[in-house]
């Protein structure tokens, strides 16, 4: 079936006063991103800097003239809070296999579930004085000592991330003022 719109036979394309700020750009093509080459013009714009396009400057060309780029790289102590939210997100995984399985009374000779509890061991030692296990089921158990365990993980990996955005918080400088 033929479309019965008509067609222009021309090949103008339409305009856009968007895309460039002088009104001579396609309405569908990107104006390149900043720190990015242009490959319409083989190009190279570095983030920080503004050049005026075709047909002079425009308002908003000259407001972005007065940017200046700050460094926005991740923090050191952003990157540290995050290794600690890994490292208690990696335990608190182990732990919780650990409960699961001591739950549905899974085969210790398995080697998957061998290997949890070898490195889950040392984790819930600490806490496995405080209270005993509960039979649960047929010859599953609970071991509280492993939810007492994920607890404990938990606040201390909030406190730790609590105390280290303490130490990254940006200082208050004092600022002149005219009077």
């Amino acid at each position: 079936m033929a479309d019965p719109t008509p067609r222009t036979t021309g090949t103008t394309e339409p305009v856009s006063p968007r895309t460039d700020g002088t009104g001579t750009g396609r309405a569908w093509s990107p104006t390149p991103a900043r720190g990015t080459a242009s490959p319409a013009a083989g190009t190279f714009e570095p983030v920080g800097t503004t050049t005026p396009r075709k047909g002079g400057t425009t308002a908003a060309a000259a407001a972005t003239a007065d940017r200046r780029v700050l460094y926005s790289g991740v923090s050191p102590m952003r990157r540290l809070s995050q290794m600690v939210m890994l490292l208690w997100l990696v335990s608190e995984i182990i732990v919780g296999l650990r409960l699961i399985f001591h739950a549905v009374a899974a085969n210790s000779g398995a080697g998957f579930v061998s290997f949890i509890y070898g490195i889950s061991g040392p984790l819930v030692a600490p806490f496995r004085p405080m209270v005993g296990d509960h039979p649960i089921g047929g010859n599953g158990t609970l071991e509280f000592s492993s939810v007492i365990a994920m607890v404990v993980f938990l606040a201390a990996a909030l406190i730790v991330v609590a105390f280290l955005r303490i130490l990254s918080a940006p200082r208050a400088r004092p600022v002149a003022t005219d009077r």
